[in-house]
């Protein structure tokens, strides 16, 4: 049972940073889009709320630790380290 928070963290550590790049590139995209209409969004409290938006996409990430530990401890570990 101790090996599976450190296998699970391995398993998925590299991959914060490119899911918060694909996250920027999509807000970023739609931001070019809508060009003339979104800079007028381009508030203090409209940034604030991506920010906490970022912060919740974070936060949803990183709640996939707990499912992965939750199946490595299941009869199904062998399949799941295969298939993630």
């Amino acid at each position: 049972m101790r090996e599976l928070p450190p296998d699970a963290i391995r398993c998925r550590e590299p991959r914060p940073i490119v899911y918060n790049l694909v996250l920027a590139a999509a807000v970023l995209t739609y931001f070019a889009m809508e060009l003339p209409a979104t800079k007028q969004l381009l508030t203090v409290n409209f940034v604030l709320f991506l920010l906490l938006l970022a912060v919740l996409a974070n936060v949803a990430y990183c709640a996939a630790y707990a499912v992965d530990i939750f199946a490595q401890a299941s009869g199904f570990r062998e399949l799941w380290q295969r298939l993630r």
